[in-house]
């Protein structure tokens, strides 16, 4: 691990078992995590072992369909399953789950208070845009970036949003 002493963006595909040592060895250093296909991901360790993370990517990453995560709260059966840690520090996060409608990235984003550029994929609805837009999560956000299949760009300013196609 002592070659590894100076690493800070680790960009990995694997499953989340096979990583967690590594994280646990060198988590602390890093600046930027990009998790491309990786399953099981454990948030809550990735939280713990990576304090310094200011970039987070979270891409094509599977997970649970057919759940309405717009009606999760502290009472649902579903919230200890995918209770999603705050991550304070971070201020640039991908979001691209495989086989989200939308509500599972509105409920991730809405951990991440500090986020100033949102970078998405494949984003099928307009529940998060409109949350975004209207200040209700992510009220810190400067650019969002929409790739879907066009690039779309909205740049946050104080007083108004500028949209680009």
């Amino acid at each position: 691990m002592r070659t590894l002493k100076y690493l800070y963006h680790l960009e990995i595909q694997t499953k989340y078992h096979l990583l967690q040592g590594l994280l646990s060895s060198i988590g602390n250093q890093l600046v930027c995590l990009e998790l491309r296909n990786v399953y099981d991901v454990n948030l809550d360790h990735v939280a713990i072992c990576c304090p310094s993370l200011r970039c987070l990517h979270l891409v094509n990453s599977p997970l649970v369909e057919d759940i309405d995560f717009t009606k999760m709260n502290e009472h649902s059966k579903f919230h200890k399953a995918f209770a999603v840690p705050q991550f304070p520090q971070v201020t640039c996060l991908e979001l691209d789950f495989a086989g989200d409608n939308g509500t599972f990235a509105l409920y991730v984003s809405s951990c991440f208070k500090n986020v100033r550029k949102l970078l998405l994929s494949k984003h099928k609805n307009s529940m998060l845009l409109d949350k975004i837009v209207d200040r209700e999560i992510m009220e810190h956000v400067e650019v969002v970036v929409f790739r879907n299949p066009d690039l779309v760009v909205l740049q946050f300013f104080e007083k108004y949003v500028v949209i680009t196609h």
